[in-house]
C-alpha cells in the first residue's frame, strides 16, 4: 500500500506540471518500483522515485528532464542522483571510480557491485573485470548511464541511451557489462538488418550420408543468448547481456519484434 501511495504521489505532482504518462510507462514504473522495493529492500518512496526517473523522466529533453527532476522527484531520490541530474555539467567535475561505484560483500558472502549513487547493488560473477571500471572517464554523463544500467538489472528491464555520438554509450555499457562479468553480446543494427540476422535462419548442408542436401537452423545472436541463459541455475546472477547499437537505424518493423523479445 506504501508504494503505491508513494507511486500516486508522484503521478500527482507529473499531472501538475502537464507530464503525460502513458500506460505502457505506468506499467514499467510500477513493475520497476517493485522490482526495488522487493530486491534491493529500498524504501516505497525511493523505490518508486527512482522507477519514475528511469522509466519516465530519462526520455524527456534535457532541460524538462532537469526541471521534473527538481520540482516533483528530488524528494524522493538520493539527493546524490537528484545532484547528478540537475546539476549543470560544468558544475559536476570528473569523478573518480570509488566515488561512483564499489565493490561490496553480502550477508551471504556474494560480491556486488554498488552505485554510491542510488545505493544499486549488482551481484557479480566471479570472473568480473572490476579494474575495466577505471577505463572510464567518470563524468556527469557516465555516472548518470552507469547508475541508469544498474536499476535496469536490478529491475530486470531493458534500457536505452539516446544521444549524439561521442557520448561514451557504448563505451560505458560494455565496461559495467565486464565488471559485472555478464558475457556480452553486441549487436549492431542498420537500415539491411533483417529478423533472420538476429534470430537465424535455415541452411542448407550436404547430408553426410550421400542424400543431398538437407536444411539445418542457424542460430542469430539473439537465439543464441538466449540459449545460453537457459542454462542459468540462479536467476539472480545472470551470464548473459545483450548489447544493441545503432538501434535508430533499423527498420521500425523489425524495432517492434525486438520489443516483443
Amino acid at each position: 500500500y506504501d508504494l503505491i501511495e508513494a507511486i500516486n504521489d508522484i503521478h500527482r505532482g507529473l499531472i501538475e506540471l502537464h507530464q503525460q504518462v502513458t500506460l505502457t510507462e505506468y506499467i514499467r514504473w510500477c513493475r520497476t518500483a517493485d522490482s526495488l522495493h522487493k530486491l534491493q529492500h529500498f524504501s516505497p518512496t525511493k523505490a518508486a522515485g527512482i522507477a519514475a526517473l528511469r522509466t519516465i523522466i530519462d526520455a524527456l529533453p534535457d532541460n524538462d528532464r532537469r526541471y521534473k527532476t527538481r520540482e516533483v522527484l528530488a524528494k524522493y531520490i538520493p539527493e546524490q542522483l537528484s545532484y547528478v541530474i540537475v546539476a549543470d555539467a560544468k558544475d559536476r567535475p570528473v569523478q573518480k571510480r570509488e566515488d561512483v561505484l564499489i565493490c561490496t560483500e553480502s550477508s551471504h558472502q556474494q560480491k556486488e557491485l554498488m552505485s554510491k549513487i542510488s545505493g544499486i547493488s549488482i551481484p557479480i560473477h566471479p570472473n568480473a573485470q572490476i579494474q575495466v571500471l577505471d577505463s572510464v572517464i567518470w563524468t556527469k554523463s557516465a555516472v548518470d548511464m552507469t547508475d541508469a544500467l544498474l536499476t535496469a538489472f536490478a529491475a530486470k528491464a531493458i534500457t536505452i541511451f539516446e544521444g549524439s555520438p561521442g557520448r561514451g554509450k557504448t563505451a560505458v555499457a560494455k565496461a559495467v557489462l565486464e565488471a559485472l562479468g555478464l558475457k556480452c553480446s553486441r549487436i549492431n543494427l542498420s537500415p539491411t538488418t533483417t529478423v533472420e540476422d538476429l534470430f537465424g535462419r535455415d541452411m542448407p548442408q550436404a547430408d553426410p550420408e550421400g542424400g543431398g542436401f538437407t536444411t539445418r537452423f542457424v542460430p542469430g545472436p539473439l537465439t543464441q543468448a538466449m540459449n545460453l541463459s537457459t542454462q542459468d541455475k540462479n536467476q539472480e546472477l545472470p551470464s548473459q547481456a545483450i548489447l544493441i547499437d545503432e538501434i535508430n537505424l533499423a527498420e521500425p518493423h523489425l524495432l517492434e519484434v525486438i520489443e516483443l523479445f
